[in-house]
């Protein structure tokens, strides 16, 4: 039975996906890295350092380790530099209606994001009020497919594994949550060979509340 809800945040309640792309795209071009909107946005949802060494892969020199933590601190700043203009109109459509009834009914729910700056756009787009728990890159040591943020967030929300739902967009967080046993819920299109439990097209078509018995 499902009795709390994992909602990822990335593109799922807030439109970061965009800030995202738009800051490996100019750390590429600061590097002379080609890279282009697609390969970008395959390295959104990873911890910034292996979305890193990602990219260095293209690059055509070794990257020293000094070097390599210049560069994701780099990458941070440009999220960041691209993120003042975020506001409420990034929270994603069918969000706020599911929060609220997901209150309504005395669901808890939790918001996880990889990336360190979790805190920092929930406070941005007015989302944070909403949100009772969250987990991201800064409580973290493993990143997705391994499952510790999913963990890290059903244990606080006292929650057993099987109780959880996650709200997954990717291939990686889908796989992280069945290793615990969590049903998921995959939004988007989404091409994988990890079966979901329920897919949707986006928050905005679908009553999470429906799914809870």
């Amino acid at each position: 039975m499902i009795r709390c809800v994992i909602f990822n945040i990335d593109d799922i309640l807030i439109n970061t996906g965009e800030y995202q792309v738009n800051a490996w795209l100019r750390l590429a071009h600061e590097q002379g890295i080609v890279l282009d909107d697609r390969s970008a946005k395959k390295m959104i949802g990873r911890g910034r350092m292996e979305g890193l060494r990602i990219l260095l892969q293209r690059a055509s020199r070794d990257y020293s380790d000094a070097e390599m933590i210049a560069l994701s601190m780099r990458k941070s700043d440009l999220f960041l530099e691209y993120t003042r203009k975020m506001d409420e109109t990034d929270i994603l459509p069918g969000v706020i209606s599911n929060l609220k009834e997901l209150k309504e009914r005395d669901i808890r729910y939790a918001a996880v994001t990889s990336s360190i700056n979790g805190e920092y756009v929930l406070r941005k787009t007015g989302l944070k009020p909403w949100i009772d728990t969250m987990v991201d890159g800064n409580d973290i040591d493993r990143f997705k497919p391994d499952p510790e943020i999913f963990r890290r967030a059903a244990y606080a929300l006292r929650k057993s594994f099987e109780d959880c739902l996650v709200v997954e967009n990717s291939e990686a967080g889908m796989i992280a949550a069945h290793k615990l046993g969590m049903k998921v819920l995959a939004l988007g299109k989404i091409k994988t060979d990890v079966n979901a439990d329920y897919c949707a097209k986006s928050l905005d078509s679908i009553h999470i509340t429906d799914l809870i018995e």
